[in-house]
C-alpha cells in the first residue's frame, strides 16, 4: 500500500496525510473502522463511512479544525514536490 503518515493522534481519533494523494488538501481521520475526510483549508467535510455516529463527525471536525495550521504545514511537508 501507500505510504500514510500518522500525523496526529488524540482521544482515538488517528489523523493520517496520504503521501501520493491529491489536492485539495484534505486529511482522513479514522476512529476504528470509521473515516472521515476533512479538507484542511476550507475545513468542509469532503466524505464519511456510512457508520459514523454524528458525534464522531464533530469530534473528528474539531480535531481538524483545532489543528488547522499544523495539519497545513506537514500537508507541505509530507507531499512529495511534483
Amino acid at each position: 500500500g501507500l505510504p500514510m503518515p500518522k500525523v496526529l493522534e488524540s482521544n482515538g481519533y488517528k489523523v493520517f496525510i496520504y503521501t501520493h494523494d491529491h489536492l485539495p488538501r484534505h486529511v482522513h481521520v479514522w476512529r476504528g473502522e470509521v473515516e472521515i475526510i476533512i479538507n484542511i483549508d476550507t475545513l468542509e467535510i469532503i466524505w464519511i463511512s456510512p457508520r459514523a455516529r454524528p458525534r464522531m463527525i464533530k469530534q473528528a471536525w474539531e480535531l481538524v479544525a483545532d489543528n488547522q495550521e499544523f495539519l497545513q504545514g506537514e500537508w507541505e511537508r509530507i507531499k512529495p514536490i511534483p
